[in-house]
């Protein structure tokens, strides 16, 4: 975990126009290093909008955090289909 962090929020999300299910995963990449995930289960989301939380570099943590996110980047969110 890092000190510096940035919630995406998500009002759907869909693979080929339908909604994933509450199973499958939603993960925030830099680049190859997984910055951040969240089972996708829109029941324990607050009104049906999730977030994703994404670990920052943390300056008192490099060795921890070394790989994460820096301010200006951009991250790649990719879906995990349990099916």
């Amino acid at each position: 975990s890092s000190l510096n962090q940035a919630y995406y929020y998500f009002q759907s999300v869909k693979i080929s126009g339908v909604n994933i299910a509450a199973d499958d995963w939603v993960g925030a990449f830099n680049s190859n290093v997984c910055v951040g995930a969240q089972k996708w289960d829109t029941s324990e989301c607050l009104d049906g909008l999730c977030e994703v939380v994404v670990m920052g570099y943390d300056n008192f943590e490099s060795e921890v955090t070394s790989g994460y996110m820096q301010s200006g980047d951009i991250p790649t969110f990719k879906i995990y289909d349990t099916s």
